[in-house]
């Protein structure tokens, strides 16, 4: 009679923790991975090209033993300065 008991207890304890491995197996679990929603896009807006202002720099020249300086604008291809010493 003891026997019977434990042999009961023991296929409980079997059946439950089957049912649990079947359970973690077969249940979706895409709401735990689940990426969050991405805005949707409705249109597009057309981007330009937009206007950029000149682009400068500075130019070196040594004459002896000091440094010379004059600021250059790439873009017109024109001085902007007169040459200081740096």
């Amino acid at each position: 009679m003891k026997n019977g008991k434990k042999t009961a207890k023991l296929q409980r304890v079997v059946a439950m923790v089957l049912l649990l491995v079947t359970m973690v197996l077969f249940v979706p679990t895409g709401f735990v991975f689940a990426e969050p929603e991405l805005p949707c896009i409705t249109g597009f807006e057309e981007i330009g090209e937009e206007e950029e202002g000149p682009v400068y720099e500075w130019r070196y020249m040594m004459v002896g033993n000091v440094l010379y300086r004059r600021l250059y604008d790439v873009t017109n291809g024109v001085w902007v300065t007169e040459w200081e010493p740096c």
